[in-house]
């Protein structure tokens, strides 16, 4: 009932909404941004949620359309359930792109992602293993103090190449010295 009454003023919403004229991409490609944040709850009014021994969690799980700030889908679930798993169910279009936070880091939903024309932008865990490519030419906008190529290391299995096809650009930020990809 309540799904159906949140598509329904989404839908209204969307009708209404001011297009983001900031985030215009080639065709008809989209960005999405991905995050999810914990509900506390009372344990004893909300048995379902059990999180820890004695408290009560729901995580909200959201992903924003850029083109207009209105979400593209919301999930609730119990606190325990991991973003990467709300994550690997998402269907994306080809071409778009996707922004999402270290939560979600899994190397082969970011192969996933690849292979299937869908670009995104994390940040590195700072345990990741990279493996240095070619530095991309072109413009760098301010700030930008490296753009390359890089592959990534699946820890689960002992090969390092191949990872992404193509590999995707690693930036540092000079402000924060963010390594993103």
């Amino acid at each position: 009932m309540y799904e159906a009454l949140f598509h329904r003023l989404l839908g209204r919403c969307q009708n209404l909404a001011p297009r983001n004229k900031k985030f215009k991409f080639k065709e008809s490609a989209k960005l999405y941004l991905l995050d999810a944040t914990m509900i506390d709850l009372t344990l004893s009014l909300f048995p379902w949620a059990k999180y820890r021994k004695s408290k009560g969690a729901a995580k909200l799980h959201i992903g924003l359309d850029a083109d207009g700030y209105l979400p593209a889908f919301v999930d609730l679930s119990e606190g325990k359930e991991h973003e990467i798993n709300m994550a690997r169910q998402l269907e994306l279009p080809k071409n778009s792109y996707v922004v999402f936070d270290r939560g979600y880091t899994d190397y082969s939903w970011y192969q996933d992602l690849t292979e299937n024309d869908i670009r995104f932008v994390t940040r590195l865990k700072s345990n990741a293993v990279t493996i240095p490519g070619p530095k991309r030419r072109g413009r760098k906008s301010p700030g930008v103090l490296l753009d390359q190529q890089v592959q990534l290391n699946l820890f689960d299995r002992r090969d390092f190449l191949e990872l992404f096809a193509p590999p995707k650009p690693k930036l540092s930020l000079c402000d924060k010295q963010l390594s993103l990809i």
